[in-house]
């Protein structure tokens, strides 16, 4: 099963291919021209398994001139989703950018928790709007949890390419949330 976008400008295609059934699954994007050869082909690493993926194929976009791929991070208690946000496979930025993180039982508090709320393309890169929680669990049982924030933090980070590496503008609120990942 796979998952295409056609880039209209240069009749190429950027296609995902599922290989989600396997353990330890790599997420693969192949470029691809109009005679279907291959391109540029590049894998992108992902947990134990796909825990920041809500669907088959909900990972791989399209935003503007810009495809993305995410990759999830796993644990006991932990899952975390990195955006590698592209607009050519063969020059693919070399870090990701952070889109969520989610830990239960770490540190004085029960959870934390990093969501990104909106991300926007801008003239000069890429802007996450960000919300950022401590808090407890109050009640628990197997099925869901009712969750109790003791400190709420909304902040927005511009990221922009230096060098083929997303950077922060002012990586000054992600640097204060400390987040132990």
């Amino acid at each position: 099963m796979a998952k295409y976008y056609k880039d209209k400008h240069v009749g190429r295609y950027m296609v995902y291919v599922d290989n989600k059934a396997c353990s330890f699954p790599d997420n693969m994007v192949l470029q691809v021209d109009i005679i279907n050869k291959t391109i540029a082909r590049k894998t992108f690493p992902s947990g134990n398994y796909n825990c920041c993926w809500q669907g088959q194929f909900d990972g791989f976009k399209k935003v503007g001139e810009y495809y993305y791929i995410r990759s999830c991070g796993t644990g006991s208690g932990y899952c975390a989703a990195d955006i590698h946000l592209f607009r050519d496979l063969k020059k693919v930025p070399e870090n990701p950018i952070a889109e969520y993180t989610w830990s239960s039982g770490f540190g004085d508090f029960p959870y934390l928790w990093l969501t990104t709320t909106e991300m926007e393309l801008t003239l000069d890169g890429v802007k996450f709007k960000y919300k950022y929680e401590e808090g407890e669990i109050v009640d628990v049982d197997t099925t869901t949890s009712v969750l109790k924030a003791i400190k709420t933090l909304r902040f927005t980070i511009d990221y922009i390419l230096v060098d083929n590496r997303w950077t922060a503008k002012d990586s000054t609120m992600l640097k204060a949330i400390n987040l132990p990942f």
